[in-house]
């Protein structure tokens, strides 16, 4: 596979993305009654994404959110008729890649000029370079015997200064995930065909045509601004440069995979692009941000979750661990251990991931700088000296909201079962309710992990005594959950309550599998992987529900049906609810710990290929395979979408395809090729621990497998 930005191509998505600068591009959800309404939206790969329009127009981004829509429009006018350009131009062509975009329009049909089609043709091929140069080259083609006078002026919200020849930029970035609002000012500049100014004008004869470029840039200074963008616009094909530029990135980074499967190897490609895509240095745009360095964001766009969140960062690691140069990767752990803004927040099991980064790529002067942070987080979690299972109060902190398992017990709280108003959202509205709290077992496994990880990571540095201290704590944990929470008449592990211990064992949740992460769990617990798909329980064509069905509150949509206080007549819709939805970030932690049981195990892993076999398909809207997409969550009966946010960093796929699916994993410090697949392919340019690596599983003539590892 040589050009990645062409295999990504599809006609629907239109969004436009650099380093810092982004046209974000997400379709606005119709909601009827606060619910999204699927009837209106549809799940069609177009569902997903705005329409086409010339210029910069819907949500800016600039290192993150900004308070400023439709940053650059362009004002068409023919023989002195103003014709807007934003939905009103029909679309005839549309062609998408990662690296640019190329698009025909015609003007809306005037009757009285010819009442069957527009009469002029207008193409844009446009594009952000990782400089955050936006550049565009139009073409206009008059579609009528007579001469045309046609004008177009490069509209921005902010006032032209003369002096500067370039717009006086402004706007606020704020976001949560920032860690607070940040001013940006400067200078836009905009230049046609090379040089500063904001309009073009000419005229058309019969059927002819006129090609310009105009292109914008943000910078400090408007002279530096107009630099940036009249380089970007004198290069002979600046399209050809930013697709080369896309494909370098790939080449550089990315394991090269050779299949026929050509289902894995569209996603494989996308979830790259979306690590890609996630990569960020705010800081370069705003030089007082609170994260000095690049990051990974958990997705381009939204007030909360627009730049680094913790809960998924364990998971980001995990995938990034596998970029055949780390650089991105160690920024991000960097600014874990640190504690940028928001990086700690949640359960999580970053230790654990960083430990497996780490046997890919193995730093040790940077472990020792960095491992008072680590000691620190850990002690933070888990006091060392008396080690005991952490109390989740409420399901806010596990990153799944609405949790079934917290209200099973309320009676005991409130003399009412299942009242999910005793949780965070409930006690804001009504202070007088308590917040349900459990010993949850993902955060218990999470912190399992995360002292594993602490141990290897100090025995690496010769802290001996540290790593036994961790793994103690560890051991001693991993005890008190396997004798606490397996229930052996159902075969599953539940959750508990905390005022008289009981099991939440109508409530079964996905956590229910994370015990089997690295193992905590071993084989004696195989018997929980039997609900996985069965279909009274977690069983569904595109993964496991986040609560088994049996569940009294499971629903499988954004909402609370019941059974306290509302009803299916009158739900209390909530968009992030883990009562039900197929959560990509939840089945992150199933096809880890069945992926880990079926390793050792090989009988279970046909059942880990259909789990995420569901899982790959969800990443095909409608099922179409053209534009691959990963959101948050989905419908667990039909697979649609029922989140709003594009490209969602939220989880795993490459890390369990290529440590499972393709086999390739380090254990004990060793490399393991054994594939769960039976499909040929080769994977190339794997660096674990210095060395590159080449995988390649085939049939000979006999239709035997045979299987080659060669390392450079």
């Amino acid at each position: 596979m040589k050009n990645i930005n062409r295999f990504l191509e599809n006609s629907h998505r239109c969004d436009l993305f650099g380093w810092s600068m982004d046209r974000y591009d997400r379709k606005r959800m119709v909601f009827e009654q606060d619910h999204a309404d699927i009837r209106t939206n549809g799940a069609k790969p177009e569902s997903s994404f705005e329409r086409p329009d010339p210029g910069l127009p819907g949500p800016f981004i600039l290192g993150h959110d900004t308070n400023v829509n439709d940053v650059l429009l362009l004002g068409l006018t023919v023989d002195g008729k103003d014709i807007p350009t934003v939905e009103t131009l029909t679309v005839t062509r549309h062609r998408w890649t990662p690296a640019w975009s190329d698009t025909y329009y015609r003007t809306p049909v005037e009757k009285e000029v010819y009442p069957a089609a527009g009469t002029l043709s207008f193409r844009e091929k446009k594009m952000i370079t990782r400089k955050d140069v936006y550049a565009a080259e139009v073409t206009l083609q008059n579609g009528l015997r007579q001469t045309r006078k046609v004008r177009i002026e490069i509209k921005m919200p902010f006032p032209w200064n003369e002096a500067n020849q370039a717009y006086d930029f402004a706007c606020d970035v704020c976001t949560a995930a920032a860690g607070g609002s940040y001013r940006v000012e400067g200078s836009a500049a905009v230049c046609i065909n090379g040089q500063p100014g904001y309009v073009f004008e000419t005229e058309l004869g019969a059927f002819a045509s006129v090609t310009f470029r105009y292109g914008m840039a943000i910078r400090p200074e408007a002279v530096t601004a107009q630099q940036a963008v009249q380089e970007v616009l004198a290069m002979e094909d600046p399209f050809l440069y930013n697709e080369q530029q896309f494909n370098r990135w790939f080449d550089t980074y990315v394991p090269r995979l050779e299949t026929d499967n050509t289902d894995m190897l569209k996603v494989y490609y996308y979830r790259w692009y979306v690590v890609y895509h996630s990569i960020h240095n705010p800081s370069e745009i705003i030089p007082e941000h609170k994260i000095p360095r690049s990051c990974i964001y958990e997705s381009r766009y939204g007030g909360w979750y627009g730049g680094p969140i913790g809960l998924p960062v364990p998971w980001q690691i995990e995938e990034a661990k596998w970029m055949r140069q780390p650089e991105f990767l160690m920024d991000h752990m960097t600014n874990w251990m640190e504690g940028r803004v928001k990086y700690q927040d949640y359960i999580q099991f970053s230790p654990w991931a960083i430990w497996h980064a780490y046997q890919h790529h193995p730093d040790k002067q940077w472990l020792e700088e960095n491992y008072d942070n680590l000691c620190a987080y850990m002690k933070k979690i888990v006091d060392l000296s008396d080690p005991q299972p952490a109390i989740t109060v409420g399901s806010w902190d596990t990153g799944a909201e609405y949790q079934p398992a917290f209200y099973q017990h309320t009676d005991l709280l409130t003399g009412e079962k299942w009242d999910w108003l005793c949780d965070i959202e409930g006690h804001n509205v009504f202070p007088h309710k308590p917040v349900s709290r459990l010993y949850r077992l993902d955060e218990q496994t999470f912190n399992i992990l995360s002292l594993r990880g602490c141990s290897a990571l100090a025995e690496e540095i010769g802290k001996t005594e540290d790593a036994e201290t961790f793994r103690r704590a560890a051991d001693h944990l991993a005890r008190i959950m396997l004798e606490s929470h397996w229930h052996g008449e159902d075969g599953i592990f539940y959750d508990r309550e905390l005022v008289k211990g009981l099991m939440c064992d109508e409530a079964a949740c996905y956590d229910a599998f994370a015990p089997f992460m690295d193992g905590v769990a071993d084989e004696t617990y195989h018997a929980a992987f039997d609900k996985l798909d069965d279909p009274d329980w977690f069983g569904t064509d595109f993964g496991a529900t986040s609560v088994a069905k049996n569940c009294i509150m499971y629903w499988p949509d954004n909402s609370l049906i019941g059974p306290v206080m509302v009803s299916l007549q009158k739900p209390h819709p909530y968009g992030c609810c883990w009562n039900g939805p197929v959560w990509v970030y939840a089945n992150s932690i199933v096809a880890e710990g069945l992926g880990h049981a079926a390793a050792k195990k090989p009988e279970l892993r046909p059942k880990w290929m259909k789990l995420f076999s569901g899982l790959t398909e969800l990443h095909f809207p409608y099922g179409d395979r053209s534009t691959p997409l990963v959101v948050e969550k989905y419908r667990p009966d039909d697979g649609a979408p029922a989140s709003i946010i594009n490209d969602y960093f939220h989880s795993s796929w490459i890390n369990p395809f290529i440590q499972y699916y393709l086999g390739v994993r380090v254990e004990k410090g060793e490399v393991v090729f054994d594939p769960f697949t039976d499909d040929e392919f080769t994977l190339s340019g794997v660096t674990i621990a210095g060395k590159n690596y080449t995988f390649r599983q085939w049939k000979d003539d006999d239709g035997v497998i045979r299987r080659c590892c060669q390392a450079e």
